[in-house]
């Protein structure tokens, strides 16, 4: 899968020139975006921002450099501009100073990694707002452990071109248990439920439909799954979206 290739790739390169001057342009190129998205999106995905991570790598791996070479010279490698700043952020991050790292347990930022689904091409990522949405379906109650086997019989049971949405409704933000599912359109009609999801903040995912739609569940199942458990506490736990497209299909995280 390209996207997390490239979000890999992006952790590799920043091991790789750890102690060398970061352009977030040049971050940016590898993950096929611009510099503001870069620093939006690392967030979301590692619940850490991109200058934190660099800089808790380096703070890492500073006790080592200290056994070889004196306090201002590493304090320069890692960036800061004197010993005493460099101090302060050391014992900030390991709670010692540099001068009394022996023997004391210390703390650790490993790098970061990302496993996905292997037959899940996701083709486009971007963060936007949306406004209050209005759509009309078909619902069905369930626990989170079964919406899969819901989602399939439903779409297989509407087998309607009408209908291209895709709604998860939590029950509960803090600790999700059930959910409703819904089969929606756009278009009002009177006999379906009507489903309101409120201005927010969403993470886009766009990725390639191989499938047809009573059998896509199953697959956009797998992206959610790795999706919650990249983003971790990012997520807001009200809605996700997903709207089949004869190619593709969009899907909706909502976002903190």
């Amino acid at each position: 899968m390209k996207f997390i290739e490239n979000l890999n790739e992006l952790i590799d390169y920043i091991e790789n020139n750890l102690f060398n001057d970061f352009d977030n342009d040049k971050l940016a190129q590898i993950l096929n975006t611009n510099a503001d998205t870069l620093v939006r999106l690392f967030p979301i995905i590692f619940n850490i921002s991109l200058n934190e991570y660099i800089k808790s790598r380096k703070l890492t791996l500073a006790p080592k450099m200290l056994e070889n070479d004196s306090v201002i010279n590493v304090a320069f490698a890692c960036g800061y501009t004197s010993a005493d700043s460099f101090s302060r952020a050391f014992k900030k991050f390991h709670g010692v100073l540099p001068s009394k790292i022996k023997g004391a347990k210390l703390n650790a930022v490993k790098p970061l990694k990302i496993n996905f689904a292997n037959d899940v091409e996701i083709l486009e990522y971007t963060i936007t707002t949306l406004p209050l949405q209005k759509f009309y379906g078909f619902k069905k109650d369930c626990k989170i452990s079964n919406i899969t086997n819901v989602a399939q019989k439903m779409w297989q049971e509407i087998d309607d071109k009408m209908f291209n949405t895709g709604i998860v409704k939590y029950d509960n933000p803090i600790t999700p248990k059930s959910v409703a599912y819904f089969v929606a359109t756009t278009v009002q009609n009177e006999h379906l439920v009507e489903v309101i999801v409120p201005k927010s903040k969403w993470l886009k995912v766009t990725i390639e439909n191989k499938k047809s739609k009573s059998n896509v569940s199953s697959m956009a199942s797998e992206v959610y799954k790795n999706i919650k458990q990249i983003l971790n506490q990012t997520l807001a736990n009200t809605f996700d979206i997903e709207i089949y497209h004869e190619k593709t299909i969009d899907l909706y995280f909502a976002i903190k």
